[in-house]
């Protein structure tokens, strides 16, 4: 199966929607762990984004894509937004807690894969 397919394939009204998920994703994660005591830092570099959320001894990282507008800046991403990545201090390794795909053999299954993705995260912070 060929991987070459990227939210740099979205157009139109699925690019706007796809952005809105993300936007929603990410106001939604910033509402849950302020009410759990956590405060937060956002940096942006290039057109990546990653936000800190601390709480005591406790880090949250949370990275995607935030798109440029500009089509082109990444073969991978464009302008569409992504989120792909929630790491946690406390599980005490390196390895991401959700981590989603950047690239699939079709549009759907890359959408279907970030809205599992956000889903699963919004789960795992909830329950914390």
């Amino acid at each position: 199966m060929d991987y070459t397919v990227s939210i740099n394939e979205l157009r139109g009204q699925e690019l706007r929607d796809n952005d809105l998920k993300v936007d929603t994703f990410l106001a939604s994660v910033h509402r849950i762990l302020k009410a759990k005591g956590f405060t937060y830092k956002r940096s942006l570099q290039s057109a990546l984004y990653h936000a800190e959320f601390t709480c005591i001894n406790r880090r949250i990282s949370i990275s995607g894509w935030h798109g440029t507008g500009k089509r082109g800046t990444s073969r991978w991403y464009g302008e569409g937004k992504t989120f792909f990545s929630l790491y946690d201090s406390a599980t005490g390794d390196h390895n991401a807690v959700v981590n989603v795909p950047i690239i699939a053999p079709t549009v759907q299954e890359l959408q279907d894969a970030q809205h599992d993705g956000m889903v699963r995260a919004l789960a795992y912070l909830k329950a914390l």
